[in-house]
């Protein structure tokens, strides 16, 4: 990173807490939910725009998730999605596995995922445990994190989104151009 960037641990600039995971066996807790609940395996895409389980408001209660507002970004903390990260475009709550670092005025969410995506193998690094190691929430909010104006914060975001569309416009053509090969290929083998 840049010299001269203050640096600050997670959980001294942001809210963080991780979710729950209500009980199984009451099936109220699950039954025609309507609360979106992410899982750790969800969290691998830069914008996480729906859920593929919901609990309900009984689930809610009666477990540690808590809802998560829009551009909170989750940190998957289990396993082999451990480190991996994305930001949440709606409200919706998570289980155990997954850490939210909550938006904050003047930070932008996307800098937030660039900067953990950029960390992530250092982060995935910091896993412990034996079948299935995991970061905890405590190890999040002990990153530290580049404390820079808002202004430099979406310079960097901008470079970064052109860099990487440049990359995908890269790869899209070498597909094109691969499949072009194939094509002419089998046909010239074919006469």
């Amino acid at each position: 990173m840049k010299e001269g960037w203050t640096y600050k641990k997670i959980g001294d600039v942001f809210k963080t807490y991780a979710g729950g995971t209500p009980s199984k066996s009451n099936k109220a807790n699950y039954e025609n939910g309507s609360i979106p609940w992410i899982r750790s395996g969800e969290v691998c895409k830069k914008y996480i725009t729906e859920s593929e389980l919901f609990i309900s408001e009984e689930g809610l209660k009666n477990s540690s998730a808590k809802y998560y507002p829009i551009n909170t970004v989750l940190i998957a903390m289990y396993g082999a999605t451990a480190a991996q990260c994305g930001i949440l475009k709606f409200e919706a709550t998570s289980n155990q596995a997954v850490c939210g670092i909550l938006p904050r005025e003047g930070i932008s969410p996307e800098f937030v995922y660039a900067y953990f995506t950029y960390i992530k193998e250092y982060l995935a690094a910091q896993a412990q445990g034996g079948a299935q190691p995991n970061i905890s929430q405590e190890k999040v909010k002990k990153v530290l994190f580049p404390c820079i104006p808002h202004s430099e914060q979406l310079s960097i975001v901008a470079h970064l989104d052109a860099a990487f569309a440049h990359i995908d416009a890269l790869k899209a053509n070498a597909v094109r151009e691969t499949t072009g090969c194939m094509v002419a290929c089998f046909t010239r083998e074919e006469t």
